[in-house]
């Protein structure tokens, strides 16, 4: 196959990936790797689809790999920690998170990495150490600060240190920016009959 044919099968396994269609966009991407084992994007890119898959182990077999082809390159350390936070690992992805942060990359991803990182880090720290969990929150905020469940998470940290007040502050901005959900409410609702 020449390396024209490599590139048109490259782009047919992007376009099912755009389209959701993994399972397509895994066939063009295996047989890519089968003819070139150091292509780091299509190997990185079957990762991306196993874990869209749910396929946890197997995506993080493929980003290693994309890691070890490319060590510095941030996307797989990002995918990395991905693939680790979807198997319920999430301390194990911190590193990987910080790694991709440090290695830099597309501005847009990193902003999404990193609000990742944030949030993660602050329930990993929920309970041993809950004012580093308030810092990075608060990083996490001050990235998106119209995200809702930011806000419900930050009152989760202060209602568990029983700081109701402040709490019911967190709680009432996620409300205002368009969590409507039943949990909320009630939350909202215990606070407000103390």
């Amino acid at each position: 196959m020449t390396s024209k044919e490599i590139s048109e099968k490259y782009n047919k396994g992007l376009e099912h990936y755009k389209n959701r269609d993994y399972k397509k966009a895994l066939k063009e991407y295996k047989d890519i790797v089968k003819l070139d084992p150091n292509f780091s994007d299509a190997v990185n890119d079957i990762g991306l689809c196993y874990l869209h898959l749910k396929k946890y182990p197997l995506a993080l077999g493929y980003f290693e790999k994309a890691t070890s082809l490319e060590p510095e390159n941030w996307v797989p350390q990002s995918n990395i920690a991905m693939a680790l936070v979807g198997q319920k690992r999430n301390s194990k992805a911190i590193p990987f998170f910080q790694k991709a942060l440090k290695l830099g990359g597309d501005e847009d991803v990193l902003f999404n990495t990193a609000v990742n990182f944030y949030v993660l880090a602050a329930k990993e720290h929920l309970d041993d150490n809950t004012k580093q969990a308030h810092r990075y929150i608060d990083k996490a905020i001050k990235l998106y600060p119209k995200d809702a469940d930011f806000f419900v998470l930050r009152g989760d940290l202060l209602s568990d240190q029983n700081e109701g007040e402040a709490a019911l502050y967190s709680y009432l901005k996620a409300k205002e920016l368009g969590d409507r959900s039943k949990a909320l409410s009630n939350k909202i609702n215990k606070l407000k009959d103390k």
